[in-house]
């Protein structure tokens, strides 16, 4: 996992410098504009459903990049669902857009609801969020705050020791200073 991980990490990094480039030239040439970086749910102070400022997966289906599956992923016609995406905002009005897709790209297979460790995804292509947001950021978002409740709450080492393993407390610890 931890070579996922870092290599996610990496292309994170990479993708938001390309768009912080562009966001720049536009300044240099007396454009305003600004990047919404690639990254993990961070604004969380209003409210934990709602815990980024722009939808990337919503700007990218605009932009005729792909459309979501059942599992809310976007998959585009040539990369499937390896994507990461980031953007650039712009304070003028957008004159040509390239055209949506018409149709998901998602073959109806239901794979993704079998393989869902969260239980997020059912048959019938409801989705549910809370249960996809605490599994995949269980060590940075969702999860954090029922560690740091249980540490809270707990009545000794020991107390703490039982619930939580040395791997599982480590994994929260390196969560902090991910992106650093």
């Amino acid at each position: 996992m931890s070579v996922l991980n870092n290599e996610f990490g990496c292309i994170t990094k990479r993708i938001n410098k390309i768009s912080a480039k562009i966001a720049h030239k536009l300044l240099d040439k007396r454009r305003a504009a600004a990047h919404m970086q690639a990254a993990f749910p961070a604004e969380t102070s209003n409210n934990l459903r709602r815990s980024w400022p722009i939808s990337h997966k919503l700007a990218a289906e605009a932009a005729g990049l792909g459309k979501p599956g059942l599992s809310r992923i976007i998959l585009h016609s040539e990369f499937g669902a390896f994507l990461c995406f980031s953007a650039v905002i712009i304070d003028q009005e957008v004159t040509s857009y390239d055209k949506p897709l018409e149709k998901s790209l998602c073959i109806n297979c239901k794979m993704c609801v079998e393989a869902c460790p969260a239980g997020a995804i059912n048959d019938n292509g409801k989705f549910n969020f809370i249960n996809c947001l605490t599994n995949n950021y269980h060590y940075r978002l969702g999860g954090f705050i029922d560690w740091v409740e249980s540490i809270a709450n707990a009545k000794s080492v020991n107390d703490y020791r039982k619930k939580f393993s040395e791997s599982e407390t480590l994994s929260f610890a390196q969560s902090l200073t991910y992106g650093t």
